[in-house]
């Protein structure tokens, strides 16, 4: 088997909910898993599932499933849990898109995303990262005003994927 897969390849070994996100294998699979036991295993946050030697991601399946082929690109987790594979949770996205609904980096000290201190200047600084480059988008008195750039800037970049909490 290749790395990609038909939905009525698909069809024959799961069954998807779209309202739950879950998947159940529809046949045993030889000693390792029943008919009707959930299907996968969490990598990374992400649910996994192995058919004929092959890792998928769980939300790409779910895509498949209810849209008939595999997505194109990538494909964006809305509230950023990436194992909730509701299809109400999931949504096309351009690589950019996908980091602008991305939570807050962990090594982000100021806790405000895209905004950092410059020591040197005294001031807050804040920038965005679009289309895997990084924009300065000036530094300023405030962290409160720094954060109102960044949103500003998230907006107009990121539309309706533009993301700003921690969570």
């Amino acid at each position: 088997m290749t790395n990609t897969i038909t939905l009525e390849e698909a069809s024959k070994l799961l069954t998807y909910d779209p309202k739950t996100g879950d998947f159940h294998w529809a046949v045993d699979r030889g000693g390792k898993a029943k008919a009707g036991d959930k299907a996968g295993w969490s990598s990374l946050g992400y649910t996994i599932i192995r058919i004929g030697g092959v890792n998928f991601k769980a939300h790409r399946l779910a895509w498949l499933f209810v849209h008939g082929e595999m997505p194109n690109g990538h494909l964006d987790h809305i509230n950023r849990i990436r194992n909730d594979n509701r299809i109400k949770n999931l949504r096309i996205a351009t690589p950019s898109q996908n980091i602008g609904n991305s939570k807050m980096p962990s090594t982000n000290s100021s806790g405000v995303k895209g905004v950092s201190w410059c020591a040197k200047a005294k001031k807050w600084i804040a920038f965005i990262a679009v289309n895997s480059r990084n924009r300065n988008l000036g530094s300023y008195e405030t962290i409160q005003e720094a954060a109102a750039a960044y949103k500003g800037a998230a907006k107009v970049y990121f539309g309706e994927f533009a993301h700003f909490d921690r969570t």
